[in-house]
């Protein structure tokens, strides 16, 4: 769910988590789909989902719900109270171009017999992280750059460091910078997570 239409201070002091919940929208997590919640969005993450998260490298997080993490009240508002804290949540209504803004489309970057890469997230998002979906179909150079490699599907061989070894679906790689050059080969499907463009 995302984007609260209505909110009060009264809920969360409540904690009626089942409330929060009611006044946002609700959109279908399925394989493959891809969110970008601008920080003060209210969201939540359903059960039984799993996501790859990327996020500015900041752990500056409000959190309306808190008890069940085992949190209170200073530790949700990173010790501003919610009189403070509050404000920092967009509550606008998120409806039309603005909620359809938050499944941005993938736009394809280069596209070979080798490999298709897309780029997952509009250009707002580029001064904050970055992201790839790459299908290999025989190589792909990675990006000269630190990254987060995930492997979503099929198998392959990485290639950094003059070394290779088999990847699978399932594994990640923490990929430095330094590893260039590196590339993939194989028949798979991977998430490329980079930094803030120009970083």
């Amino acid at each position: 769910p995302c984007g609260l239409r209505v909110g009060h201070v009264a809920r969360i002091e409540a904690q009626a988590v089942d409330e929060m919940l009611a006044a946002m929208n609700r959109l279908p997590a399925t394989p493959g789909a891809v969110f970008y919640v601008p920080a003060g969005v209210p969201h939540a993450i359903g059960p039984g989902v799993m996501i790859t998260e990327l996020q500015e490298p900041t752990s500056f997080s409000i959190l309306a719900e808190y008890e069940a993490f085992g949190l209170d009240e200073r530790q949700a508002t990173l010790g501003l109270g919610w009189d403070d804290a509050l404000p920092c949540f967009d509550l606008d209504a998120f409806t039309g171009a603005r909620l359809d803004a938050l499944q941005p489309k993938a736009q394809v970057l280069s596209s070979t017999p080798d490999a298709t890469v897309r780029q997952l997230f509009a250009d707002v998002a580029a001064p904050f992280f970055q992201a790839l979906r790459v299908d290999v179909a025989g190589s792909y150079a990675l990006p000269r750059s630190f990254a987060i490699l995930v492997i979503e599907r099929g198998t392959g061989m990485l290639t950094a460091g003059g070394t290779s070894r088999p990847v699978a679906a399932g594994e990640t790689f923490v990929m430095p910078f330094d590893a260039a050059p590196a590339s993939l080969a194989g028949q798979l499907r991977c998430l490329v997570c980079l930094p803030p463009a120009g970083a």
